[in-house]
């Protein structure tokens, strides 16, 4: 149970979960408002309409299907399967739902029916287009600009939000819990709000560009599972380069694996509700190359930017290479004092190298009395933090405790806060001995601000893990304190 509090606590992906939350909100708020319209549309359609508009529809999708070479020949049998059965709530939904075809009728309709009946018609369609547009879908989805002149700048970021299918939502739904849950693992929580932002919108700008007026609407959260997927990929793909271990190979190999069953599952369900056409298909791909490519060139940058400090490493610092050779040959030969000199040499000459540092501390340690070596600690202490090495945070208070013969000479000799330091990644790391430890130095010489903070944040673990004695024992010193 602690274990489980603790990650509750620290590995919660909080940006995933809110917007879950937010995409579970909608769309049962807005399927409840859209089941209410449609009630009462189909009720005014079916009455006075649909018996005029049905023939007109249909003669409407065969020509469409025969002379224009545009739908599909199952809609068509769908659509007189429907009018067989005498199925007035699915042919109104789909009469209804189709954009193209109230155009059509009020430009040709004196073709179809006389100009009294025409007037009439008008001023009773035009009451259920009323209706009609208060829909979610005609709100917030995005359409083709044939279609809808002039979308609505908020278009380009609310259709994620829209759905009308409670399987396609639900799988939808588990896909990006999963999927941005892993990633913001990767990612500060502001970077994947910014990321999700912009793959909802270069969906939409690729849906526009690709789209034709006979494209479906644009809507549900496809386009942010492409581009988090894209991301993920980038990820995984930098972490190959790296990676040199076959155990984190085989990791990343069944991690490659599901994120390309995960997108074929996804895939087979679009196609599933024939939902998708070339433009949103087209879409959706060019979101995830576009998500991956630019996390893949920001990675890049990044890479080249950040100076390396590890010299060893470099195949170009010959110098160092050199040096440091003679020095571990001068270590090796019995030579410290020579050895000792040379470091600290490269010590200015390279402040950021984590290898001249590591070496110079292990051969301080051998005069642990010397102010060199609790310097070095210092610095090593630094380090620890900043790469929150927890390994040799440890062996570095293990020497600590050993090499201070004295609660007073590690007072003298580390500052408080480099205890305080060492608590915060012990704490990370649930090693609460060694926290406890490190605070019994912090206490001997630290300033009571940072003493409070400390035993509070011992407080706030211990609660945390449900260790009542421990929790109280601190809370009674935290109270002392004030």
């Amino acid at each position: 149970m602690p274990n489980l509090n603790i990650i509750l606590n620290r590995k919660l992906p909080l940006v995933t979960l809110l917007m879950a939350a937010l995409l579970c909100a909608t769309f049962v708020m807005f399927k409840q408002q859209d089941n209410d319209i449609w009630q009462q549309a189909t009720n005014l359609y079916k009455q006075d309409l649909l018996a005029d508009e049905l023939p007109i529809y249909l003669d409407f999708i065969e020509r469409r299907l025969n002379i224009q070479q545009i739908g599909s020949a199952d809609y068509l049998s769908q659509l007189q399967n429907y009018s067989d059965k005498k199925d007035t709530a699915k042919l109104t939904s789909l009469i209804l739902s189709d954009n193209l075809f109230y155009p059509h009728l009020k430009e040709n309709g004196r073709l179809y029916m006389p100009s009294l009946v025409f007037g009439a018609w008008q001023v009773q369609r035009e009451e259920i287009n009323d209706l009609v547009a208060q829909l979610s879908e005609q709100r917030f989805a995005l359409f083709p600009f044939i279609q809808r002149s002039t979308p609505a700048p908020a278009d380009f970021i609310t259709h994620p939000f829209v759905e009308s299918y409670n399987l396609r939502f639900f799988i939808n739904l588990s896909l990006f819990v999963l999927l941005t849950g892993l990633l913001e693992r990767y990612l500060r929580k502001s970077t994947l709000l910014l990321h999700l932002f912009l793959s909802s919108l270069s969906g939409s700008v690729f849906y526009l560009l690709f789209s034709s007026p006979y494209s479906p609407t644009f809507l549900g959260s496809s386009g942010l599972i492409y581009g988090v997927a894209g991301a993920l990929c980038a990820v995984v793909y930098w972490h190959v380069k790296s990676v040199k271990r076959p155990k984190n190979l085989q990791k990343l190999s069944l991690t490659v694996i599901l994120l390309v069953l995960l997108l074929l599952a996804k895939s087979t369900s679009e196609l599933v509700f024939n939902l998708i056409d070339h433009s949103i298909g087209i879409s959706y791909l060019l979101t995830a190359l576009l998500s991956f490519s630019v996390f893949s060139l920001a990675k890049q940058f990044n890479q080249e930017q950040v100076p390396n400090d590890s010299h060893h490493n470099s195949m170009e610092d010959w110098t160092f290479r050199t040096e440091m050779a003679d020095v571990m040959n001068a270590i090796a030969n019995f030579k410290f004092d020579i050895a000792r000199d040379a470091l600290r040499g490269l010590a200015q000459r390279y402040p950021q190298s984590a290898l001249v540092l590591e070496q110079r501390y292990h051969l301080e340690k051998l005069q642990p009395d010397d102010g060199d070596y609790w310097d070095c600690a210092n610095q090593l202490i630094q380090l620890s933090v900043k790469k929150q090495d927890y390994p040799r945070m440890k062996r570095l208070f293990h020497d600590i405790q050993k090499n201070a013969a004295s609660k007073q000479r590690a007072r003298e000799s580390l500052k408080p806060d480099s205890y305080h330091k060492m608590m915060m990644v012990f704490v990370k790391h649930d090693d609460l001995t060694k926290a406890e430890q490190a605070f019994l130095f912090l206490e001997v010489g630290g300033k009571i601000n940072i003493i409070r903070d400390a035993c509070s944040l011992l407080i706030q673990e211990f609660k945390v893990r449900g260790m009542t004695a421990k929790q109280q024992q601190y809370q009674m010193l935290y109270e002392r304190l004030h």
